[in-house]
C-alpha cells in the first residue's frame, strides 16, 4: 500500500462512527464497497453474482 493509499485509508476510517467496528459493516457500507471493489477478484465475483 502507497502512503497516499494508507492515508486516504485512514481519513476514510475516521469518518465512520466509533460504533460501527469494520468487522460488522457490509458491502453495502459505501467505505467496504470502495475497499472490495478495488480488488479485482472481488470486483469479478460481484459483478458475476449480480448478473447471474
Amino acid at each position: 500500500m502507497s502512503e497516499k493509499e494508507a492515508e486516504d485509508l485512514s481519513q476514510m476510517e475516521n469518518q465512520l462512527p466509533k460504533e460501527e467496528r469494520w468487522e460488522n459493516l457490509s458491502l453495502a457500507n459505501d467505505f467496504i464497497f470502495v475497499k472490495a471493489m478495488k480488488d479485482p477478484e472481488i470486483c469479478k465475483e460481484v459483478r458475476t453474482r449480480l448478473t447471474a
